[in-house]
């Protein structure tokens, strides 16, 4: 019985061996596929990349790798190793790096960030650097950036102290890391593969390993795939020659670019099957082109045919993307969104329990994997005392102290802005200006906030670019809660967007589109809850009060005269009165706050000062303004309010106060007013004042010639500080251009006592100067000449500067024919560039056809005039000018507002360049009874003229104002909106009249748009006054016939008739 037992064992330790090699065949494809639950504590797959953290292939393998590590980083022990060659006679690290110094810094960074911090940070800290393009890899502020971005304390958390402080990788402990993985690399064969490429190396757990063969020498790594580019075909056919594909192992070359999908499924697949290869080692499937086999319990992937070309791993990716009808599809990939999930099963004839199987693992034993973690661990001991442990499992040496490092030496580099635009599309860039005016200075959310309830068209495309600005400086390491939209502008596109219009009489024409896009920069400011608070503080320090208003109209230039020649007569004695008066003044009141706004234009530029100001004595109502002598002689218009009302403020002019002997000092003396408050301050009262001004002439084209295709620009200047005879707390200007376009503007020197942050800052259309504190009385000669100084402004401008030289405009009232008729002889002038060369005709129509004429061009002018006008009129000093329309609006009743207005579009003979001039006359007629009313108490005529009619953005140098009365009018009296520089009282004789008529003349100059005033008038026509005319007429008739009646009977012949 024993004889037959030890029989058929010998005859089974023959036949199993043999049956032990059938089952180590490679398998075919399954037909139907099932997924296989793998066991919870399976040892993880040590896989690493041999990489360069500046090569190109390099990042390409990591972002092909990084699809594949969300979803097989539990089932591996992920690492980096680099390539470079260890040099003593290298300065800064001791290490030759094929891409310079700067990828050895690179990797230092990555190796310290990977030494103290789990996979998931460093990983993202390795994409981040990747992210920045391989040119950005290894400078400090990149590496500090990216830090910030994965959550890595870099100073505390010990990267700081591996790679420096400053990040710069030249740290004893980072260099160290280096070359301890230069070792690894060498020690893998890496460096066998072609120099330059991204390897993928994995380490068996099994010791089994060891038994692998690359030629001659035995390893315990295999390589799994070396990636290459397309234009690397004749160095991977190098590469490849002389494998054998029976027996070595096997590279698998794949195109990244083309084939990233077949190479991400191939790396799925090895590592899931290395997963489960403890319970399935002999339930092998492989796909089409490749072959498996069995060794020992491990497993390796060999190739049928070389892959020599991409339309083979394109077809392998197929493959593996269309495995069977039963294939269960599992998480979308991001890369190969269609692909298939490696799955595994058994024979179907295979169970839980195979006898064959344990008998021949009984009789043949082969390795047995260590499944207990003290199994495990001694299997490790045992592999360190024969020397075949892997590099990978080699016990990490014990941390050093981190040096104490001086963080006072250390320079931070951060950055403090983010610009980004949005593309162009199709929207005017004066539409876009203004949402860019809107957003601007606000907080980041606030302007989402904004766009996204907006029902303009373009706030949704900003939107999503302010959206994107904001994460990119959150990428930079800006905080997200204090970035502010610090500057906005808007460029013009190609104007590439054109569609055919159709015109009258049969004709069709080009539309030009316009193309805009919208440029922010984000910059760390403010938040919304300090901005909230700050305004809250503001609120409760305001004291809004009634108050008076009035409009106060400056002498111009040749009352200035005057008035400063008769001042400086004045007796020293009231000279020196009003110095006690002004020293006393000087502590009644301090201004807290002065902010000034100048809204530039072209010949006129509006200016609005306020003045937050605190009383330092009871019963303080007498407020001083004071403007330089530079200032008060461009001023034409003065209007003080306090803020919030509309009444106006009573303003007294006080003259000029000479500040000095030094006649030859510029602005060596101030004007002062004399405001009025509407009650009497106690001490620490508030109030906010309010001053606006209009300045005339105060830009000048620059430079002074452009032809017909230039642009035109403008210079303006002021003065830095605004004089006050208070002290001032904080003083800032703001000077907003009517474009961001801004040449150049002055940014002053040798104000530092004064400025706590920036003196000059730009955003969008606003230059901004200040704030300026703790500014004492600057109203003296003392600070004038130490610390004031003049600013300018150097901006386009897109329309044309207008002057009016000189307007006479005539009102004529006629009872007889219940008319009243305007008659305007106005001589227009271009203060513009003058323009360069010769006037091209030619130049001119192309411009007009195509929409591009120049800024300094005036082809047309439109004026508003009054409602139910007609019979209006247009000539110029060659006759009636035909090019001209007229578009009535009805008339209104008296004293009612006027919705509409009569538009007259007109059209010279010939465009008005920069510095030419054109004369025309303008008139019309209108309804008495629109503009004229009658008191029965007193038996008066009232009627309002208005002093001029407005040309947009024109200033009236002198104007001559004329009210001609109906003949015989007597106790006239006039009110005119504001004080004439002259009034005088004349006679006019026209037709039909025999006494004349009364005219009162009223003269003024310097003119704005602020000047719109009405003069009435009031005055009484007699019964007799009105029978005048008739009785002119009929006395002249009487006579007439008078005289035809004597001379019919006066003979004159010589001789009688018989």
């Amino acid at each position: 019985m024993f004889t037959a037992m030890f029989i058929k064992i010998l005859l089974l330790a023959c036949v199993l061996p043999t049956f032990s090699l059938a089952l180590s065949t490679p398998l075919v494809v399954q037909e139907s596929w099932k997924i296989d639950h793998l066991r919870d504590n399976d040892v993880k797959v040590p896989v690493v990349l041999g990489v360069m953290s500046r090569c190109p292939d390099a990042l390409l393998c990591e972002s092909i790798f990084d699809q594949v590590l969300k979803r097989t980083a539990d089932k591996i022990d992920f690492g980096l190793t680099y390539v470079a060659t260890v040099n003593s006679a290298e300065p800064d690290f001791g290490v030759t790096c094929k891409h310079g110094p700067d990828e050895c810094a690179g990797n230092i960074q990555q190796l310290c960030v990977a030494k103290y911090h789990p996979l998931q940070t460093w990983w993202e800290f390795v994409m981040c650097q990747d992210y920045q393009t391989r040119n950005h890899i290894g400078r400090p502020d990149v590496a500090l950036m990216c830090a910030r971005a994965a959550q890595i304390d870099w100073e505390t958390s010990g990267p700081g102290q591996c790679a420096g402080l400053d990040a710069s990788g030249k740290a004893e402990e980072g260099i160290q890391l280096l070359k301890e993985s230069i070792a690894v690399t060498n020690a893998l064969h890496i460096q066998s593969i072609s120099a330059g490429k991204a390897a993928l190396w994995s380490s068996t757990a099994s010791t089994s390993a060891s038994m692998m063969k690359h030629g001659n020498n035995a390893r315990t790594d295999t390589p799994l795939l070396t990636l290459r580019t397309p234009r690397e075909e004749s160095v991977l056919a190098k590469d490849c020659h002389g494998i054998d594909e029976e027996e070595g192992d096997i590279q698998n070359t794949a195109n990244g670019q083309h084939d990233g999908k077949a190479t991400m499924a191939l790396v799925e697949a090895w590592i899931w099957r290395r997963d489960s290869r403890v319970k399935y080692s002999r339930n092998l499937v492989c796909m089409r082109g490749f072959r498996c086999q069995s060794v020992s319990g491990s497993w390796r992937l060999r190739l049928r045919s070389k892959l020599s070309s991409p339309a083979t791993m394109q077809a392998i990716g197929k493959g593996l993307r269309n495995v069977g009808p039963l294939t269960r599809t599992l998480q979308a990939h991001p890369v190969a969104s269609t692909s298939r999930a490696i799955l595994w099963e058994g024979r179907r004839y295979a169970s839980s329990y195979n006898p064959i199987a344990w008998l021949r693992n009984k009789i043949n034993p082969s390795l047995l994997e260590k499944k207990s973690p003290t199994e495990i661990q001694a299997a490790k001991r045992k592999q360190a005392e024969e020397g075949t442990l892997s590099v990978f499992e080699s016990d990490k040496e014990p941390e050093k102290e981190p040096e104490v490092v001086d963080k006072s030496m250390v320079v931070k580099t951060q950055s403090d802005h983010h610009k980004y635009s949005t593309a162009n599309f199709k929207i005017s860039h004066r539409k876009l200006n203004k949402i860019g005016r809107q957003i601007s200075g606000k907080p980041i959310d606030s302007a989402i906030l904004q766009m996204t309830f907006s029902e303009k068209r373009a706030s949704k495309r900003i939107r999503n670019m302010l959206v994107i600005a904001k994460s990119h400086a959150a990428l930079k390491g800006m905080d997200e809660k204090k970035l502010i939209v610090s500057e906005s502008w808007v460029t013009k596109g190609p104007r590439t967007h054109k569609r055919l219009e159709t015109r009258g009489r049969g004709k069709h024409g080009i539309r030009v589109h316009p193309d805009s896009r919208l440029s922010v920069v984000l910059k760390e400011g403010k938040t919304r809850e300090q901005l909230l608070k700050e305004d809250r503080a503001r609120k409760l320090k305001r004291i809004v009060s009634a108050g008076l208003r009035l409009t106060t109209y400056c002498a111009p230039q040749r009352k200035q005269n005057i008035m400063t020649v008769r001042w400086r007569r004045l007796p020293f004695v009231l000279l020196g009165l009003l110095s006690q008066s002004l020293v006393s003044s000087a502590h009644s009141f301090e201004n807290a706050a002065i902010v000034r706004t100048v809204e530039l234009g072209g010949a006129l530029v509006h200016v609005t000062t306020t003045y937050a100001i605190k009383a330092l004595e009871n019963g303080s109502q007498k407020y001083t303004l004071s403007f330089g002598e530079n200032e008060w002689d461009k001023s034409s218009w003065l209007d003080a309010k306090i803020k919030g009302q509309n009444t106006p403020l009573n303003v007294e002019p006080l003259g000029l106060h000479e500040l000095g002997p030094e006649k030859h000092l510029e602005n060596s003396g101030v004007y002062l007013y004399s405001v009025e408050l509407p009650k009497p301050l106690n001490v620490n009262g508030t109030a906010n004042l309010v001053v606006e001004t209009v300045q005339t002439h105060a830009t000048y084209p620059w430079p002074p010639q452009a032809s017909q295709q230039e642009e035109q620009s403008l210079k303006y200047e002021t003065d830095l500080f605004v004089l006050s005879p208070y002290k001032t707390a904080t003083q800032r200007i703001k000077v907003r251009a009517p474009a961001p376009r801004i040449i150049s503007f002055t940014t002053p020197k040798g104000v530092d006592k004064f400025a706590t942050d920036s003196i000059a800052t730009k955003s969008g259309a606003t230059i901004t100067y200040g704030p300026f504190t703790n500014i004492p009385e600057s109203a003296n000669l003392e600070f004038i000449k130490d610390h004031q100084q003049h600013l300018s402004v150097h901006y386009y401008y897109e329309y044309p500067v207008l002057e009016i030289t000189k307007l006479e405009r005539a009102a004529e009232i006629s009872h007889w024919g219940a008319n009243l008729n305007i008659d305007n002889h106005i001589y227009l002038h271009n203060a513009g560039p003058a323009l360069k060369g010769q006037f091209s005709r030619l130049e001119h129509q192309s411009q007009m056809y195509f929409g591009r004429t120049g800024a300094h061009v005036l082809p047309s002018l439109t004026l508003h005039l009054p409602p139910g006008i007609n019979s209006a009129y247009y000539y110029d000093l060659n006759g009636n000018v035909s090019t001209s329309r007229l578009r009535p609006a009805p008339s209104v009743p008296k004293a009612t507002q006027a919705n509409q207005y009569s538009v007259i579009d007109l059209r010279p003979r010939y465009p008005l360049m920069g510095g030419w001039n054109y004369s025309f006359t303008i008139g019309w007629d209108s309804p008495l009874r629109d503009s004229a009313g009658y008191d029965s108490k007193t038996g008066k005529y009232i009627v309002g003229v208005p002093v001029q009619t407005l040309v947009p953005g024109a200033v009236v140098d002198e104007a001559e104002v004329k009210i001609i009365f109906p003949e015989g009018a007597t106790d006239i009296e006039v009110f005119p909106p504001f004080a004439a520089l002259k009034q005088s009282m004349s006679t006019l004789v026209t037709y039909l009249d025999t006494i004349g008529r009364p005219t009162v003349t009223f003269t003024y100059e310097n003119l704005t748009d602020k000047h719109t005033g009405i003069i009435y008038a009031s005055y009484k026509v007699p019964f007799s006054a009105h029978l005048q005319k008739p009785k002119t007429v009929a006395t002249a008739f009487l006579v007439l016939f008078a005289f035809a009646i004597a001379a019919r009977r006066v003979d004159l012949r010589l001789t009688k008739a018989a």
